[in-house]
């Protein structure tokens, strides 16, 4: 279903119970399937795939082979290219604007570490603007 001034052009196919709302576009040979939402001003273009209960929102970019399914949502400024696969799963954090190295490391940490896990520094105490995030040092009130 295609509603208010969405686009579905060129070869892109949308079909089943997949939605197309807002201001959203689908072109080239895009295919959205499923109960898959694509709404807002989100694009999905080149040899994507969105399928399954998948919604992609907002400013989104999806394209290339680019393929997501299952109970993923895609939104704000996102881009999803190439050969990338974005599937259901617990929670993933895709960004763009992390601005300096601890930002960084903080995110890979908060990824793999769980409370009351033991981190080993195998070069030494680590520097002073990751000893808040790893536990260290009191954050300031």
């Amino acid at each position: 279903m295609v509603h208010d001034h969405a686009h579905v052009y060129d070869h892109a196919l949308v079909c089943e119970e997949a939605r197309v709302c807002d201001e959203a576009r689908v072109y080239d040979n895009a295919l959205v399937y499923g109960n898959a939402w694509i709404y807002g001003q989100a694009y999905v273009c080149g040899q994507a795939v969105v399928r399954g209960n998948a919604q992609v929102f907002g400013n989104a970019y999806v394209s290339d082979n680019a393929k997501v399914y299952d109970h993923v949502q895609v939104y704000n400024y996102a881009v999803i290219l190439k050969d990338a696969q974005v599937f259901g799963g617990e929670d993933a954090l895709v960004r763009h604007n992390i601005v300096n190295g601890t930002a960084a490391i903080s995110t890979c940490l908060y990824g793999i570490l769980r409370p009351g896990d033991t981190l080993v520094a195998a070069t030494g105490k680590p520097y002073d603007t990751l000893e808040e995030v790893i536990g260290i040092r009191q954050g300031s009130s």
